[in-house]
């Protein structure tokens, strides 16, 4: 049976997005919407290409199009959130960011649970039980809401990945921190950790950023002199989101020729196989079981330098000096066009100027470290 046309024309469109070849599927793209301008998923995908070459404001027009044509399409809403989020209209963005929970095979834990699913408003005779979703970033990242959400309830538990549980152990706000799969408590109010900021009525002007609020375990020492540097470069491979924003050790080779610096690779799992090449770069991930055990090494670093993992979020967790590599258009957690970020004062933002070039902002790393390297006489900047 032959296709319908303007299927396989979609079918292309999103190959091609997939394979990185923005352009062309934004071409394929805008000659669907023009044959069915009132298809709202395709202006929703179209949205999704447009964000992938950075073009957020035509990416928001498109996906407001998409919601005004099929005003219960949840995938278009947690589209339009993102890309509120990287503009920095955090209200906005996070009241959208609910239709998560009603995309269907949506995986957030806490819609498992059978107790009522938290407002927001005081409750001081209740457990709230908040629980993890997504990735290790994300919890890191989230878990400063915890602080003021503990002070409208009587008792907070917090649900979290296994390998986190260790380093959360001590989060301001959480009476007791559980590992996934652990028995729960009794708890009255759930909530999705990735709600608080919503239900906390968040925005970029209160946006919680201590310079730090985890703290890790009492700290492993990394013996000898020299500048330290601890580096992660790559993310789960097989992972959707990991797409872009890893690079390889032989990218970074003009930041490890950096001269009176040792470094130190972070990296567990994924790409370990690259350090064979370069023995100036000692493995201490490797030996790192938890998340814990990577925060007791990173205490005592002078810097980190990584792309957008999770080393990243905890880095920038236990307030560490931490350079960051982005890809062109990253996450919308690092806003747009910034060099440093509201969420990790600690952090400054390195970019890609154009998808997929890193040159540039390695560059500039490498140019940074040599001049901290020169000039150091105290804490990095």
């Amino acid at each position: 049976m032959t296709a319908d046309p303007l299927t396989s024309l979609r079918q292309e469109a999103s190959a091609l997005n997939t394979a990185g070849h923005h352009e062309d599927a934004l071409a394929r793209y805008d000659d669907l919407v023009a044959r069915a301008p009132d298809e709202a998923a395709w202006h929703n995908e179209r949205a999704a290409v447009l964000r992938n070459l950075g073009r957020i404001a035509e990416a928001r027009t498109a996906c407001e199009r998409a919601v005004a044509l099929a005003p219960d399409l949840a995938l278009a809403h947690v589209n339009l959130a993102g890309l509120l989020l990287t503009q920095g209209h955090y209200r906005e963005g996070f009241r959208a960011y609910e239709w998560r929970l009603r995309v269907p095979d949506c995986h957030v834990p806490a819609l498992g649970l059978r107790a009522p699913m938290w407002d927001g408003q005081p409750a001081r005779d209740k457990c709230l039980l908040v629980a993890a979703e997504q990735g290790l970033g994300d919890t890191v990242q989230f878990v400063r809401f915890l602080a003021k959400a503990r002070t409208r309830v009587g008792r907070l538990v917090l649900v979290v990945q296994t390998p986190l549980k260790g380093l959360c152990g001590g989060v301001a706000g959480a009476d007791a921190v559980l590992a996934s799969g652990e028995t729960l408590p009794r708890h009255d109010l759930k909530i999705s950790l990735l709600s608080l900021p919503h239900r906390l009525r968040t925005s970029l002007a209160t946006l919680p950023a201590p310079e730090r609020y985890l703290h890790g375990p009492p700290i492993e020492s990394v013996q000898g002199g020299g500048l330290r540097v601890g580096i992660a470069w790559q993310g789960n491979p097989e992972g959707a989101g990991d797409r872009g924003r890893s690079v390889t050790l032989d990218i970074l080779r003009p930041v490890l020729s950096a001269s009176g610096v040792r470094f130190f690779s972070l990296q567990k799992n994924f790409g370990l196989d690259q350090l064979a090449a370069f023995p100036e770069v000692e493995d201490v991930g490797s030996r790192c079981a938890t998340f814990a055990d990577t925060a007791a090494i990173m205490k005592t670093l002078d810097l980190v330098i990584t792309t957008d993992t999770a080393v990243a979020h905890v880095a920038g967790a236990l307030g560490r000096p931490t350079w960051l590599l982005l890809k062109r258009a990253p996450a919308w957690r690092w806003l747009e066009n910034r060099t440093d970020s509201p969420w990790y004062p600690s952090m400054r933002l390195y970019r890609q100027a154009m998808t997929g070039d890193w040159g540039t902002p390695v560059q500039r790393i490498a140019a940074d470290l040599a001049r901290v390297s020169a000039a150091r006489d105290g804490p990095v900047a």
